[in-house]
């Protein structure tokens, strides 16, 4: 908290701080001053719990996080899931929010769900017969016996006047896939939905694919003008440069 203090008194430029503490503090109350930075790449890191040497903590936290692994709770091998845009913009456009919208988020193409070492699953939008269907280059040989197909979906909503994007996630059976021209898709109506955007994710025992949200969502677009910018900035009391 007292890199926060130093920003507000003008000692420091920026502050980096854990995501989570930042989306709790910043904006309200002492620090209603202050906003979050939503553009600027940034690296995922990982966390450890951590004991005493010599606790038998230790190994019962170690057997607890395997069973949750094992039953899909947990995401492997640094596997994310979002409940906010924050960061990682990964070369996603710049938008621009006004200060009463600080805490929202945009659902657009390229919103990372997941970042491992299996090849990673093509996929886009489009249709199977008429109906809309999610296409992938996935291949059913390249999956093996224990392997997982779970589809991330992220569906933006409008709270309050703030839209926000809320993720689900969900075990994929295999009969709900086909196969067109040799690779497996999804179908259903729900991949028509311009206000949902979704990636299937390949896990392998502790590996899983990297994959990011595929969307036609164009509601994202209204905030990344410079109609949209000069608002925002108003909105913080002018641009400074």
């Amino acid at each position: 908290m007292s890199a926060l203090t130093e920003l507000i008194s003008g000692t420091v430029n920026f502050a980096v701080m854990d995501v989570v503490l930042a989306n709790s503090v910043v904006g309200k109350g002492d620090f209603s001053s202050l906003a979050i930075a939503t553009a600027i790449p940034l690296e995922a890191e990982e966390y450890a719990v951590g004991f005493r040497k010599g606790s038998d903590m230790a190994a019962k936290v170690n057997e607890v996080i395997d069973q949750l692994l094992a039953d899909g709770t947990l995401h492997t091998e640094h596997a994310i899931a979002y409940s906010g845009f924050l960061s990682l913009s990964l070369r996603m456009p710049a938008v621009y929010m006004p200060k009463n919208m600080a805490y929202g988020s945009l659902l657009m193409p390229g919103i990372p769900v997941s970042d491992g070492t299996l090849p990673p699953v093509g996929q886009q939008l489009g249709e199977v017969d008429g109906v809309p269907a999610l296409l992938t280059d996935l291949t059913a040989d390249r999956l093996h016996n224990g392997d997982q197909l779970r589809l991330f979906t992220a569906t933006q909503q409008i709270h309050t006047d703030t839209p926000m994007v809320c993720f689900g996630v969900r075990n994929v059976e295999a009969a709900e896939l086909i196969e067109v021209e040799g690779k497996l898709a999804l179908v259903g109506d729900e991949f028509g939905d311009e206000m949902k955007g979704w990636a299937l994710v390949h896990v392998s025992g502790k590996r899983c694919s990297p994959q990011q949200i595929v969307t036609q969502s164009t509601y994202y677009q209204q905030f990344t003008t410079e109609e949209a910018l000069q608002k925002a900035a108003k909105s913080y009391g002018g641009l400074t440069r």
